[in-house]
């Protein structure tokens, strides 16, 4: 049986971790205010269609072994063998080096790691030294719970690991860093690299969707809350106020109509400085630390452009360290005689850099980083091109992030108040997911009624 009173929950924002919410939600009968600034649902998971197919916004795959999106997917009906592609070859990478040329480096595991052949024997020697302090940390390891590597949580991975491989740190870990997540240098600290790398095998199976790629997943999301009378979705519609007494409260813009809603619980399922500007009355612990999150930029490139090109470059890591500052990875397909698509992302400091400078600016620089790896595009025509901005992307992980998240973890939890966002575990599709189930169940667990726990997967009563 459901819920013998109907709990109503409005939850914040409809990215992966809002629509995660929203269903862990629905299916235990609670009533539902999805509210989004955007014109759809699903955020940085979304994609859009361009020039003859389906380009991210910020997600390109999902990890396979986060079986909680593929229990959403089945849920929702779109898991289907015949629907699915393996991208697992397509996340084989090449590095261009300045002195070995294009470099193939199959993962991010340990194993590939070793045998990259831009590694000294020494510095080999010196990684396989830190194989114990791994395994140490996959004994304690929580793949839920990235404060589980609290104890490592003392400087710059990048700064430790350069101690440690000079080229490693330079070649491997940073241009990696880049591509995934656009992190500098100071973004990540040796906790949030140790638990990753504990935490599940990158050189592991990845996947998405033939139609639409990951944004069929959080474009059959919302295509389901659209139908589902027990959820209202706002889109277009921004929350500027929100306060907690007897009642959940808050005020929201809808265009030029204010509108206010009233209900039992909040979720915040946003980028973690926004949730102060909402709801200031907060207790200065929370408010301190949600202010002290930061985010990283990560936007990403299309040309579609005419050239004369014989062969095509692969699929590319660029390194800071041989002057590519702009550009962290690149592709090239070919279109047709004379015609080719290449697409990238950008850098975290170029995309800090350039905040508030053009469309066409921040094309025309990332370009140069293109006609330097092939010169023969150089004087390419452009047919278009594109720029995806994501300002707020990725949440920064630098050193003391993980000790101050443990911190905020463990305070009391609020009643009707619940967060949720890549910053609480991870920023892959399937962590932030679970961010949203997560805070769902702890609104659900401060409201089960005396019949009994509600069942997770069924969301029934017993």
């Amino acid at each position: 049986m459901q819920l013998e009173e109907r709990m109503k929950v409005i939850v914040v924002g409809a990215g992966i971790a809002g629509l995660g919410a929203a269903w862990r939600l629905r299916e235990n009968g609670a009533e539902v205010t999805l509210v989004e600034s955007d014109s759809e649902v699903g955020g940085r998971c979304r994609t859009h269609y361009w020039q003859d197919g389906w380009r991210v916004r910020g997600a390109f795959a999902f990890v396979g072994t986060e079986d909680n999106l593929i229990e959403q997917s089945k849920a929702l009906g779109i898991y289907k063998p015949d629907g699915l592609t393996n991208l697992t070859e397509a996340h084989e990478q090449y590095l261009l080096h300045h002195v070995k040329g294009i470099v193939r480096q199959p993962s991010f595991s340990p194993a590939d790691i070793l045998r990259n052949p831009l590694l000294s024997i020494g510095e080999k020697a010196s990684l396989a030294k830190m194989l114990p302090s791994l395994a140490k940390q996959i004994g304690r390891n929580d793949p839920r719970d990235l404060t589980s590597a609290s104890a490592l949580d003392t400087e710059s991975a990048y700064d430790f690991m350069k101690r440690i491989s000079p080229n490693f740190a330079d070649y491997i870990l940073e241009p990696t860093m880049q591509m995934f997540c656009g992190y500098e240098k100071d973004d990540y600290s040796v906790a949030w690299l140790m638990w990753l790398m504990a935490s599940f095998p990158w050189s592991g199976s990845w996947w998405s969707f033939k139609e639409r790629g990951v944004g069929m997943l959080t474009y059959a999301m919302g295509q389901h809350f659209e139908k589902d009378a027990g959820c209202e979705v706002l889109l277009g519609s921004r929350v500027v106020d929100v306060t907690k007494a007897d009642k959940v409260r808050a005020t929201i813009l809808q265009g030029e109509t204010t509108r206010k809603i009233e209900a039992d619980a909040v979720i915040f399922a946003v980028p973690a400085p926004l949730v102060p500007k909402m709801m200031p009355t907060l207790d200065d612990e929370r408010l301190n630390f949600l202010r002290s999150v930061g985010y990283v930029g990560h936007h990403i490139v299309h040309y579609l452009f005419d050239a004369q090109m014989d062969e095509l470059p692969p699929s590319l890591l660029l390194p800071t360290k041989d002057g590519f500052e702009r550009v962290s990875n690149l592709h090239f397909w070919r279109k047709g005689n004379n015609r080719f698509l290449a697409s990238g992302e950008l850098k975290g400091a170029f995309c800090a850099s350039t905040l508030g400078e053009s469309e066409d600016a921040i094309l025309d620089q990332a370009w140069d980083d293109y006609a330097r790896v092939e010169p023969k595009i150089a004087n390419a025509v452009f047919v278009d091109r594109h720029l995806q901005r994501n300002d707020l992307a990725i949440c920064r992980r630098e050193a003391g992030f993980v000790k101050r998240l443990a911190a905020f973890r463990q305070m009391p939890d609020l009643p009707g108040i619940a967060f949720a966002g890549d910053y609480m575990i991870n920023s892959t599709v399937g962590q932030s997911h679970w961010s949203g189930l997560q805070a769902a169940d702890n609104i659900l667990g401060g409201s089960r009624n005396a019949s009994g726990a509600v069942d997770r997967k069924l969301g029934v009563s017993r």
